[in-house]
C-alpha cells in the first residue's frame, strides 16, 4: 500500500494461484477495529488497484486476505500507510 498521485494504491503479487477474492481492510491502529474497504474478485487478473480516498491526511493499517470461495488462504499485514505529507 502507497500514495500514488493523491490516491491510494493497494497492490498484491505471489498469491495462492487457487485465490478467487482478495479483501482489502483498514483501522486507525494497527490492532483494529478493521473495516472492510475493497473486495476484489478475480485478483489473478490485475496486481493493483488504485483508489481516489478522502483519507490520504490520516495515518491507517492495512491488511488484505487472499481467499477461495469463503476460506481464508492467507493474510498480509497490517501495513502501515502514514498521513500524506501536504
Amino acid at each position: 500500500v502507497d500514495h500514488v498521485n493523491q490516491n491510494i494504491e493497494i497492490g498484491w503479487q505471489a498469491i495462492p494461484k487457487e485465490t478467487d477474492t482478495v479483501i482489502i481492510y483498514r483501522a486507525a491502529s494497527q490492532s483494529g477495529s478493521w473495516t472492510e474497504l475493497l473486495r476484489q474478485a478475480n485478483p489473478l487478473l490485475s496486481y493493483s488497484i488504485r483508489l481516489l480516498d478522502n483519507t490520504l491526511s490520516t495515518p491507517q493499517y492495512y491488511k488484505m486476505q487472499a481467499k477461495k470461495e469463503n476460506t481464508e488462504l492467507v493474510s498480509y499485514g497490517p501495513v502501515f500507510l502514514p498521513a500524506l505529507a501536504e
